[in-house]
């Protein structure tokens, strides 16, 4: 069995903000580079073929480490994995009801980081405020790695 990732405490809000000033990262399983602030999924065991997938923020590349990045992390508001990251796991909100947002995952920030290595690295995530959905801002029925997010973060 493989290894399960490693989440971080931060020790202020700081550390979650995006540093845009870096340079983008090549990502070698899109075969593109991404700039910071891009949303991306990867595995939740370090393990090639793990189904549970994690999105994450780009924050920064991890400082004397040319494919390590640093993200923000993100789990399913639903999921069983979450309930250890919520401080009062017994007081969720009631799940999106709202037709175009049926079948689509809701996140919610963790408040905690990962380091990464940049092969780990799946796929985009396209991350939705459930009011422009639900407004019919943006049309997500059916597109992939699409996800929802109820709070800013």
């Amino acid at each position: 069995m493989g290894e399960y990732l490693n989440f971080l405490d931060v020790a202020n809000v700081e550390e979650f903000v995006p540093r845009h000033e870096q340079p983008p990262i090549y990502i070698p399983s899109l075969k593109a580079s991404l700039s910071v602030g891009h949303f991306i999924t990867f595995p939740f065991a370090n393990e090639p073929n793990s189904s549970e997938k994690i999105v994450g923020q780009i924050i920064r590349k991890k400082e004397n480490c040319q494919d390590e990045i640093i993200v923000c992390c993100f789990l399913p508001l639903y999921a069983d994995s979450i309930r250890r990251h919520i401080i009062c796991p017994t007081i969720f909100s009631q799940a999106i009801s709202h037709a175009s947002c049926t079948g689509v995952v809701e996140l919610v920030n963790i408040g905690k980081i990962a380091v990464i290595h940049v092969k780990q690295i799946t796929g985009l995530a396209f991350i939705f405020h459930e009011n422009d959905v639900i407004n019919d801002l943006y049309h997500i029925r059916g597109m992939q790695n699409a996800y929802l997010i109820r709070y800013r973060y």
